[in-house]
């Protein structure tokens, strides 16, 4: 019986070139990135600055941020 070289749990197609070319496309489309997340199962997701600004201006978010900014 030959031994697998891939990992039980599949193979990832996900490579590095393919988030540089989502960062290039989402920046020529005139986009601010703000963070960018991927999902087990396949979906990514590209946040803007715009949409992570709005994440701030929840109270817990707004106390941290003025703790930080005391430092």
């Amino acid at each position: 019986m030959a031994k697998s070289k891939f990992s039980p749990r599949g193979r990832s197609l996900f490579r590095q070139y393919n988030m540089e070319k989502l960062v290039r496309s989402a920046e020529a489309a005139g986009l601010e990135i703000g963070g960018i997340e991927v999902d087990p199962n396949g979906v990514i997701r590209v946040l803007t600055k715009d949409a992570a600004g709005q994440a701030a201006s929840e109270p817990w978010d707004k106390a941290t941020a003025k703790l930080q900014a005391g430092r």
